[in-house]
Parts: structure tokens; sequence; C-alpha cells
């Protein structure tokens, strides 16, 4: 995204730019819903609404035509896979029945679009996307706009001379596009304009390359005179194949893998921050990077530093149009809508987030004033405040000002109170001297009944102390019901730890096992038990998925991914088939861990710690002796080093723990002094101890 692009068009939001020509800016958009779409944003008009009756799965599917403050724009499916241009550069040029596939595809595809009385009028190489259903034509009732490129090779000669584009230029642009993908060259390229003008109108390309089926057509195809070429019904032909993206194609993640992958990269501490600090951004907010999560986030390019726009000014390197600013904002609003966790944290936190936006505002207006007490909330304001965030919030914490912008307004209420008692004792004595004694034996009842209340909201309070741990969302609702009842010490307690405790809810698995195994993985849980794997969401407290496993399988990963069957093989959970060549995983059975690539095992080590680096790149071994063994194992298996700290001893003897950073260059071990963080880089050429009682047993 540049200055100056949308935010929004219509109902879709948009992430990021896919390719801008001649037609027009392209751009990856999704829905409310996360879905996935191509926005286009056309040079000149566009007429794509002809097009969205057109059923063709050769087609991309027009979804919406329209306009957005002026800004029209053509809404297609998103197609995942790469041009025939760049199909060809990683595959080469095709042959045999994948060149006859990919000329039906196309012939397939005008056919549909001429039998509606439609025209494509711009068909070339780049507009052509292998999918892994096959061919798809993209660029749909976009006007031709300027032509650029190579894609001038692909004009008729007709449309090159001035007459309008029709159904016998797409059947030319067939041609050409078929002679490409058979040679890798375009068809009527030359060193300048004019010669590829020149070529168009008087030269015939050499279709020797061609199979016998395609030669005949395409030479038809390519006749300079329209009324000699064949209609698009005339070229379906039939493939033995389908066509799919070549190898080495990497797939471009969308925005939602994105963050996930991100997101799952992170410490389960860091995991915590997140919710609040994309929620504060939601809601316009600045906030602090108490977790250290905004380097991941900008590195990935899901939060960015604000750009102001400013008017251009020449500079000495160019043209300036906009100046960055200290604050940070998500790199486009679509991450709220493309990624299922963030969306489903927004919907949990929508009804509260303008009641956060009140304490916000208020604290920050308070602290301004010198956090004077006229500044402060009260009566229902402050119980409104005190309901959500004892409550009601998920995943919004209040940060240090906010906290005591609460404490402090709820200790000026319970002043307020006390204050207010006292008048109203005095009052109560002038009218009992005015009134009869059976006055004076209700005010008695009346006292009476306040001990009753104060006594009974201790005993509240009580008990949301007592359920802290084990059912926090219960003892924060008990909170603020004591101070409800009377704002005595012990309520005002209660409340005040409600409003800094960290837990918020307690999730228990329905229908675990005794025995059954759990693994927490950021917000979801895994069960393994004699059943199978059962991944939860802990949040939302549904299940996520289920997997048997095989009888007999003994072991499963630390993430839950991999398990190894009764045969000690290794297979992945989720799909039953052996893991990937890449994946690098450990396995732990009793006192015994196993480290894998793939299926192969790279280690066997007894009584060990062990932890892979976030990319799989390297290992990390830690012995009881306290020395840690840190190993390369992607693309091959090295020993970069050792280091040594000193080891639990005595009845709490054990291996340091270890674990990498999500960026996998530090690496912390646990030893009998506390942590100590490693450079991965600077682990080189440090000699292990000699004593090796369980020796690595390692195969390559």
């Amino acid at each position: 995204m540049v200055p100056g692009d949308p935010e929004r068009l219509g109902g879709f939001w948009l992430a990021a730019r896919l390719g801008a020509g001649g037609r027009g800016v392209v751009y990856d958009a999704y829905d409310d819903e996360g879905r996935r779409f191509a926005v286009t944003v056309p040079r000149g008009e566009a007429s794509a609404q002809e097009f969205s009756g057109v059923a063709c799965r050769h087609l991309a599917e027009v979804v919406a035509v329209g306009a957005d403050g002026g800004v029209p724009y053509v809404v297609s499916e998103f197609v995942d896979g790469p041009d025939l241009r760049r199909a060809v550069e990683l595959h080469g040029p095709y042959t045999g029945d994948e060149l006859v596939a990919l000329a039906g595809a196309l012939a397939s595809a005008l056919d549909a679009l001429h039998a509606a009385g439609l025209a494509h009028r711009g068909l070339n190489p780049g507009n052509v996307l292998l999918a892994p259903g096959g061919p798809k034509v993209i660029e749909l009732g976009l006007s031709a706009g300027e032509t650029v490129g190579g894609a001038y090779t692909y004009l008729a000669p007709e449309v090159v001379t001035g007459q309008e584009a029709e159904a016998a230029a797409d059947v030319f642009a067939w041609g050409a596009v078929v002679l490409f993908a058979a040679t890798g060259r375009d068809p009527f390229g030359g060193d300048s304009l004019g010669g590829v003008m020149r070529r168009l109108l008087t030269a015939d390309p050499d279709l020797s390359c061609l199979p016998a089926p395609l030669g005949e057509l395409v030479g038809r195809a390519l006749a300079k005179d329209p009324a000699e070429r064949p209609a698009a019904a005339e070229l379906l032909v039939e493939g033995a194949v389908e066509l799919s993206p070549p190898e080495g194609h990497v797939r471009p993640p969308s925005l939602g893998e994105t963050a996930e992958r991100v997101y799952l990269s992170l410490t389960p501490a860091q995991q915590q921050e997140v919710p609040g600090l994309l929620l504060r951004l939601l809601d316009g907010d600045s906030p602090h990077d108490e977790g250290d999560v905004l380097a991941p986030l900008m590195e990935a390019g899901l939060v960015v530093r604000r750009s102001v726009r400013v008017p251009p000014a020449e500079t000495a390197v160019g043209k300036l149009v906009a100046v960055s600013d200290d604050r940070v904002a998500p790199a486009s609003a679509a991450l709220y809508r493309a990624w299922p966790r963030l969306r489903g944290w927004v919907a949990e936190e929508r009804d509260g987030l303008p009641v956060h936006r009140r304490i916000r505002e208020a604290a920050r207006h308070w602290s301004e004033h010198r956090r004077g007490r006229g500044h402060l909330l009260r009566g229902a304001e402050l119980d409104t405040a005190l309901g959500w965030a004892a409550t009601k919030r998920r995943h919004l914490r209040l940060n240090q000002l906010e906290r005591d912008f609460i404490a402090d307004s709820v200790a000026l209420s319970k002043q307020r109170r006390k204050l207010l008692a006292p008048s109203m004792a005095t009052m109560g004595a002038l009218l009992a001297a005015a009134v009869t004694m059976s006055v004076v034996s209700v005010h008695g009842q009346d006292d009476l009944r306040v001990r009753v209340i104060e006594a009974d909201a201790r005993a509240v309070a009580a008990r949301a102390e007592s359920l802290r741990t084990s059912d926090p969302r219960t003892a924060m609702r008990l909170s603020v019901a004591a101070w409800r009842m009377s704002p005595v010490p012990e309520a005002r307690a209660a409340l005040q730890a409600s409003l800094v405790q960290p837990e918020l809810a307690v999730f228990t698995a329905p229908g675990a096992e005794q025995g059954a195994r759990h693994v927490l993985r950021g917000d979801e849980l895994v069960r393994w038990d004699t059943g199978g794997v059962t991944v939860w969401d802990v949040v939302g407290g549904r299940r996520l998925a289920s997997y048997p496993l095989p009888a007999g399988s003994a072991a499963l990963s630390g993430d839950g991914r991999f398990a190894e069957g009764a045969d000690g093989r290794p297979f992945e959970v989720a799909t039953g088939r052996a893991p990937a060549e890449t994946a690098v995983f450990a396995i732990g059975r009793g006192n015994r861990t196993r480290v894998y690539r793939g299926t192969r095992v790279l280690f066997d080590v007894a009584d060990r710690k062990v932890a892979i680096s976030p990319g799989g790149s390297r290992v990390a071994l830690s012995r009881l002796d306290g020395g840690v063994e840190l190993w390369e194992v992607a693309p091959r298996r090295a020993r970069l080093g050792a280091v040594k700290v000193e080891p639990l001893t005595g009845a709490d003897a054990a291996a340091p723990a270890v674990a990498f950073s999500p960026s996998g260059t530090t690496l912390a071990v646990a030893g009998r002094d506390g942590v100590t963080l490693v450079e991965t880089g600077a682990v080189r050429g440090v000699t292990p101890p000699t004593k090796r009682p369980h020796p690595v047993t390692a195969t390559r």
C-alpha cells in the first residue's frame, strides 16, 4: 500500500497491492467474514457487471462492481497461482498434453464469454493464472487502458490499426498466448514499438514447435484478417492432464496466515500482550509495548509507523509526499477481518470498547490535570467502568495509569460515603428529638440492617478471594457485587485485585480421561488420550479439531502436531501421513527424547532437555552436568559449539531447561544461578566438558 491508496471500497478491506498495469491497480482484499478477494481499481471505465453472470471454471468470477466515494472498483475471486509468464520461467516452455490442456482451458473461457456476447479485449500471459484447479483468466470487464511492455504483441492487427477489439481479437490473442507458452517468447516481439507493429501486420511466426492438434488451430487464429479466424468454440481441445502451478512456485500466504504464523512464533507472555495491543490500536490508542511485541509485528509488516501526508515537495532523492510519525498503526484495517483469531477477539470485546475508551480518555485527562480529584469517575459512570473492568473484559488489560485512575475513583467514592454518613447521623439526631420513640426504634433496625449488609459484603469478598485462581470470572463478579453491597475495606481490596489479576477465565476440557496429557499452544489446548488428539479453543471454549490416533501410538511431540506409532515411526497427527522432510520436531517418551527431521532421527538422547528454534534450523541439547550443545540441523547437521551453566543438584537435579527466542538468535538456559541468555551466533568453538555420561546418538 502507498499513501493515497483507499482503505476500503464497498464492503471490502484492502490489505496490499498485488500489482498495477495498464488496466488498473489490483489489491489483496477481504470482506467482513475474512474471505479473500482481488479488488481492481480500473484506470478507465469498467463494464464488469455484465461479466458477473458468466459461469466457467476457467474464468475468475466477478463478485461485485461499484463505486465508493467516486472511486470505481471491480471485485473478483482471488486466484492463487502464478501468471503464465512466471509459470514459464519456473517450468520452462509447455509441450505435449500440458500445452493442449492450457489451450483448451483458454478456449473454454473465451467460448463462455463470446456465447454471452462479451469479449475479453486484452488476453495475454499476464492475465492467465495457473491455479490449483487449472488455468483461470482474470481482468474481466476492464477497459484496455494503455498497453505496455510485452502485452502489445498480443493485440490483433485490426486493433493496432485502430479498430475496436471484438471476439475475433480474443481468438488472435489466444493463438499468441498458446505460442508463447510453447516457446517462452513473445511471438511478435521486436526491438521497438514500430518493429512490433510491423511484425503484427506482416509476419507469420514459426509454428513448427506446436503439436499436431494445435498447429493448424493456432495458425488460423493468427490470421491477419479477422474474418478468416475460427470461432472460440472451434478451438476447444481436450488435454489428458490437468494443469496446476509449477514446482518452485511459492504460494503467497494470506494476511491472516501471516499474522497467525507470527503469533505462534511469539512466547506465551508475548502472545498474551497481542490482543490488548491490537484492540487498542483498533480504537485509536497508542499503546505501550509492554511485552516487546511490536518488533516482530513490524518486521512482518503487520504494524507500521504512521505516515502523515504532506504537500508534495521535491528533494534530492525524489518527491516527498509523506513523513513518518512516532505512533504505530496496523498496516491495514483488513488485518482485523483477515485474521480469524483477531476477528474473534474483536467480537468478544466489541461491546466493551466504548467503556474502555471512556476510561482511557478520562484517565489521560486526569493525568494531564495533575491527577485532580475533580476529574475522577463517580456515580453511575464509575459503576459502569467497574462492572466492565472487573467482569466483562476478555483480552484488554488496563495499563498502570488506568488502574491508578480506577483505584483513586474508588477511594474517592468511599470517602464521599464516609462523609455522608455523619451528616445523615446528625440529621437523624435532630429528627429523633421531634418524633416518637417508635421512629428511634426504626433507626435502630436500620443500623442493624447496615451491619448485616456489611457482614454479607465481607463474606462475598472473602468468597471472591477464594475463587481468584480456580474461577477468576466468578471472582470478578463477586468482587463487584461485594462493593455494590457495601464499600467495606474487604470489598475494596477484592475489587482492586480483580482489576489487576492476569487470569480472566478458566477452561476445562470436557470428557478428559484420567491420565490424559495436555499441551497449551497459545490460545489452543491440545489433549492427548487413548481416543486420539483433540484441539480446543481456550478463549472460545469450543473444540477446533479431533484426530483419532492409530492403536499403540505411544508418544506425542510437544506442540501436539506429530506422534510416534506402535512401530516407532513418526506421523503427522492431523493427516496420519509421514511428516514433511523439512519438519523438525521432538518426541519424548519417559526420559528419552528423539529429534526428527522428517522421518529421520537426528538425535536420540536420554535425561536431556531439548529446544528447537522457531524456524527448525537449530537444536539445543542440555545435559545433567549443565552442559548445553548447539546444533545446526538444516540444511545440514553440524555441531556449532557448547556452553555450560551451573546445574541444579540434589533432589532437584535435572538438565537445565532451554528455550530459543522467537527470532532464534538468543538461547535461554535456566541453571542454578538463574537464566543465562546466549547469542546463538556466538556459540562457536567452545570446548564441551570432557565427561559425557549421556552421549548424543545421531544418524545422518
